[in-house]
């Protein structure tokens, strides 16, 4: 027996074509869509997977901004933003540039607290004396 749609040679019994994959008797397949309410869904990210390259780093700019605010959080979020950037994402320049900020910031609020400190002896001594 020989295939209508394409000529190759089918073994007895066969319902469909080995070659294109036609339907020997003529009969239609029994199902060619998906059955109702199958879904499919996207497969998880993986844990590791790099963000997107089209701007899907903004923890790197908040961690800039909030730098000259609150040097901790800035820190925080420019750590995890450079760590983005390392898989891929954009603003690497930015992160590493709010981490520098952060850190320089916490070195000269703690500088100030130790001048304040020293000085606040001096600063009570000198008060003038009220009964």
């Amino acid at each position: 027996m020989f295939c209508k749609n394409c000529g190759k040679e089918l073994k007895d019994g066969s319902a469909f074509c080995s070659g294109c994959g036609a339907a020997v008797n003529g009969s239609a397949p029994t199902q060619t869509a998906p059955p109702q309410g199958a879904q499919y869904s996207q497969q998880p990210a993986q844990p590791n997977q790099a963000p997107a390259a089209n701007g899907e780093n903004t923890i790197a700019i908040i961690g800039f901004v909030f730098a000259f605010l609150f040097s901790l959080v800035g820190l925080i979020c420019s750590i995890i933003g450079y760590n983005n950037a390392k898989r891929g994402a954009p603003y690497r320049g930015l992160a590493l540039a709010g981490i520098i900020i952060s850190i320089v910031s916490m070195v000269i609020s703690f500088i100030a607290v130790i001048i304040i400190i020293a000085n606040f002896d001096f600063l009570i001594s000198n008060l003038p004396y009220v009964y």
